[in-house]
């Protein structure tokens, strides 16, 4: 037969599937090999590796422990310094009641600090002060018999008085407490700014000239307010007022025509009042006009405030309209006293000052200058402590506390008072 073909030569054979295996592995196995040089070694990372269930982590399969990064000792925690129980101090007890008691009356004006003193005082010292508001002119008559131990007065004790007390039991000295201002409060509610006034204004009203509020007297005063066509209902004082006698004292200066009126009587005077109704004590003239619409009355600054009422700006001898407060009270105050009479009996109504409100007052104690026994020493003590300590009280209740220069001069005064020590 025919020969066989001839054998296929050597280039042209395929490789056999088993020699490519063998092959494949071992490239693979030197490519992982310097894979894990390069990236294995202690300066690279490590290739994620895929462990069955149970193989032992990688950290775990390295040498001794030294060979790791040493890890850093924790810090300890700050160890907090020992807490010191607070130490509550020992409550202050009260002082015992002394069993003395110091009895006054008079004015209504000063009775929001005597009420605020006679508290603190007591507590300060065991000592118990009560006072009565029932108007200047009661409280000078309640001292003057004795029937009290002192007296509170917005106006200064008269001649005639003095005398009286003189005859009576000695002689009394007057000692300033505390300065406040007396406002024009009305009851007006669509009229939203506050009014002004001139003294003759205020003072032609309470003597019944002007009789509606669209009066053009005060709308020369108040351009732009829109004021309504009603009756103006005057009120005014029923007692012998200090408060009334520090109003008139002004209006007398206001106005001529009021002058010729006539006041009578002194230390919380009796006025023939032409026009108005009437209102017991501040507090009973502040009640009326804010039930009144249309009512205008004066009382003390921290009246109306109680019963928030508005109040007027009034025209003072600088040609301007100040608003009552402390600073306008003690403009005038600090002015009026450049020059303080010896007997410490002074006005601070129209102060020629540019800031100064014009219807300022002080309310005094009176009393005689022999205090004898127990409650004669107490009372000095007593007033001594209100012209100092009790001056601090005194913004909080919208009085302004007395000058410098005054309280020295009240000092020698309670200085002189004779108590038998």
């Amino acid at each position: 037969g025919s020969p066989p073909p001839p054998a296929p030569g050597r280039r042209g054979r395929l490789p056999s599937p088993i020699l490519l295996g063998a092959v494949g592995g071992a490239v693979l196995t030197t490519v992982a090999v310097l894979l894990g040089l390069s990236f294995g070694g202690p300066n690279g990372p490590s290739l994620p590796t895929t462990r069955s269930a149970g193989q032992i982590p990688p950290q775990q399969t390295r040498g001794p422990a030294q060979d790791l990064p040493a890890r850093p000792t924790p810090k300890p925690a700050d160890t907090p310094p020992p807490v010191t129980p607070a130490v509550t101090p020992p409550p202050v007890s009260p002082p015992a009641p002394t069993g003395v008691q110091i009895t006054g009356s008079g004015s209504t004006f000063i009775k929001p600090a005597m009420d605020r003193w006679a508290e603190l005082y007591e507590k300060q010292t065991g000592v118990k002060i009560k006072y009565d508001g029932i108007g200047s002119g009661r409280g000078i008559e309640n001292m003057i018999d004795r029937v009290l131990d002192f007296g509170c007065t917005d106006a200064f004790m008269t001649d005639k008085q003095l005398e009286k007390a003189k005859a009576t039991n000695g002689e009394v000295i007057h000692i300033p407490l505390a300065m406040g201002a007396v406002v024009a409060t009305y009851n007006l509610p669509e009229v939203t700014a506050q009014l002004r006034f001139t003294g003759p204004v205020l003072a032609d009203i309470y003597l019944g000239k002007i009789k509606t509020w669209n009066h053009p007297a005060i709308a020369a005063s108040n351009p732009g307010a829109s004021l309504p066509d009603l009756e103006i209902t005057v009120i005014h004082r029923s007692d012998q007022s200090g408060t009334t006698a520090i109003w008139t004292d002004y209006l007398q200066k206001a106005s001529v025509e009021w002058e010729k009126k006539g006041v009578l009587g002194g230390g919380g005077p009796t006025v023939k009042w032409p026009v108005g109704e009437e209102g017991e004590k501040n507090s009973g003239v502040a009640k009326a006009v804010s039930k009144k619409v249309g009512a205008v009355g004066y009382v003390e600054l921290s009246f109306a405030l109680e019963k928030n009422l508005k109040y007027a700006q009034v025209k003072n001898p600088g040609d301007r309209f100040v608003s009552p407060s402390l600073e306008s009270v003690t403009a005038a105050a600090n002015a009026a006293l450049q020059s303080i009479p010896p007997d410490l009996r002074y006005t601070l109504t129209d102060i020629p000052a540019e800031d100064a409100y014009p219807i300022v007052g002080t309310t005094w104690a009176v009393l005689y200058l022999n205090q004898p026994g127990t409650k004669g020493k107490e009372l000095v003590k007593f007033l001594r402590w209100a012209v100092h300590d009790g001056q601090d009280h005194l913004k909080q209740l919208n009085y302004a506390r007395l000058p410098p220069r005054l309280a020295k001069l009240v000092d020698e005064k309670l200085a002189a008072i004779t108590t038998g020590e």
